[in-house]
């Protein structure tokens, strides 16, 4: 056990080392100190980030480059660049970050806005689309924005010195009734709200950036959960249960409210009716 433990460090060091090695064609940026990359020129926290980094703008030019532990950050600090890079050539620089803890251990890559492009994503999209994007399928939801934002006001005036959690709980009555037709509860708190509250908060943690040890080494996902340091693996097996939750358990309240014929109009239901209820696994993952 112990040496199969020291195989995997040593490889563990080797991959660090690789992926640490100063790579050509980058752009430039301040000097990068061994195996830690560009760690002492991240932002403080003493500034917001946006004065942190215009200042590389100045040394740089409009793009600049740094590293952190081998993971390469490029920063654009000029629109025309952003637009050349983002917009005309999207077709090779378009993607989103994945990361081993948040998007794979944890599985929020379930998540539209962190789905990798593929068959998947544009199934999704096209859902999306079909039940929301133009002007005649939204307003069919006029009316529950209508009552929320009625409802919002009686809470503010009742109590306007909880602003903040009255916001929270109108949005949450506002998405969900709209996804799901699910009634938040009015007076106390709603389990389902405060299951999606949770991981709003898992999730905000998941992807601080060098947090996690497994995003910095993937390898280390392969080591038993035993081991020091490994801590993460429960808390990803915990998070990820949680994001499950947060995905089945409306889901199958509104099969649940279908099957009773007693569903209220929304997102999910008028997609599984379009199918009859006869749904492959794919489509009904791209449903929840």
């Amino acid at each position: 056990m112990l040496s199969a433990f020291l195989i995997l460090v040593g490889v563990a060091l080797t991959i660090l080392y690789i992926r640490t090695r100063p790579r050509k064609n980058l752009p430039p940026g301040p000097k990068p100190l061994p195996i830690l990359g560009n760690i002492q020129n991240m932002p403080d926290g003493t500034i917001p980030e946006y004065q942190h980094w215009i200042k590389f703008k100045d040394l740089y030019g409009p793009i600049s480059h740094v590293s952190i532990l081998g993971q390469s950050l490029i920063i654009l600090h000029d629109r025309d660049a952003a637009n050349a890079i983002l917009e005309k050539t999207s077709t090779k620089t378009s993607g989103r970050p994945q990361f081993v803890f948040g998007n794979e251990l944890c599985g929020y890559n379930q998540i539209l806005s962190f789905k990798p492009y593929g068959k998947l994503l544009k199934q999704h999209r096209k859902l999306v689309h079909q039940q929301l994007g133009t002007k005649t399928a939204a307003s069919r939801f006029r009316d529950i924005l209508d009552l929320e934002s009625r409802r919002l006001l009686l809470r503010i005036l009742d109590s306007p010195e909880t602003l903040f959690e009255h916001i929270k709980t109108e949005a949450s009555a506002i998405i969900l009734k709209m996804t799901y037709g699910y009634n938040l509860e009015p007076h106390k708190p709603d389990p389902l709200a405060l299951l999606i509250e949770q991981m709003t908060h898992n999730f905000s943690l998941a992807f601080v950036p060098m947090s996690w040890p497994v995003d910095v080494l993937p390898i280390l996902r392969y080591l038993p959960a035993s081991l020091p340091g490994m801590s993460f693996k429960r808390i990803a097996r915990d998070w990820n249960a949680n994001m499950r939750m947060v995905v089945d358990v409306p889901y199958t309240f509104v099969k649940k409210q279908i099957t009773k014929q007693s569903n209220r109009p929304s997102y999910v239901s008028s997609l599984i009716k379009q199918h009859d209820g006869d749904i492959d696994e794919e489509t009904e993952a791209a449903i929840k």
